[in-house]
């Protein structure tokens, strides 16, 4: 799964925001998105679902990444 994702992101040109848990997680992924723009971040303090752990965090940062776009 990790090299077929991998492919797949790397053919993406558009900005791209993701967030994760594990730094190593983010070291890996980093290189795959090729759009200066795109954004990889390590959150913790929340569980695998992210955006329902800190609803408010994850609405505030993807609408300030949206805007600096």
């Amino acid at each position: 799964m990790a090299e077929a994702s991998a492919r797949f992101c790397r053919r993406l040109t558009i900005p791209f925001y993701h967030l994760c848990r594990d730094p190593g997680q983010a070291r890996q992924m980093r290189p795959w998105f090729s759009n200066p723009k795109s954004k990889v971040e390590v959150w913790t303090r929340a569980g695998h679902w992210i955006m329902l752990d800190r609803n408010d965090d994850v609405n505030a940062a993807v609408t300030a990444w949206i805007d600096a776009l």
